[in-house]
């Protein structure tokens, strides 16, 4: 959940089918015009499995969102999108997010914080390796 600079507040969850909603609520919980009721679906054209998703306010009524996929193939990536107050990509940002990471075996947990030029988003990856021993050795 994140404020959205007007008394009210912006909601992220993953519904039972692996899609992700976004849902504005103004202080008295009722759904401003133009938002659906039962959110909005931001979904894109890649086949995958959309998880752990977070949101941070951009300081001007809108939200930053992030969250991971997994893709069909199993390849993990975190993706971010900026949102207006009104349930739409601001200006300049693609439609289905931006990629933030190359796809990996695993890539989970986004977190996100406000910044004074934006957001920063931090999550938990694990590319193939060899590993390292306790002594260093590879």
């Amino acid at each position: 959940m994140a404020p959205d600079g007007a008394g009210g507040t912006y909601v992220v969850w993953v519904d039972g089918s692996f899609r992700w909603r976004l849902q504005r609520l103004r202080a008295d919980l009722t759904i401003p015009k133009p938002w659906p009721a039962a959110g909005l679906s931001l979904v894109s054209e890649r086949e995958a499995r959309r998880i752990y998703p977070a949101v941070v306010a951009d300081g001007s009524g809108g939200v930053y969102v992030s969250w991971a996929e997994q893709a069909t193939n199993g390849d993990m990536s975190v993706w971010l999108l900026r949102v207006r107050p009104d349930g739409r990509p601001a200006r300049g940002w693609p439609e289905d997010g931006l990629a933030l990471s190359a796809p990996s075996p695993m890539a989970l947990y986004p977190s996100l914080v406000r910044s004074r030029k934006g957001a920063a988003v931090a999550w938990l990856e694990a590319r193939n390796s060899k590993g390292v021993d306790s002594s260093g050795r590879a």
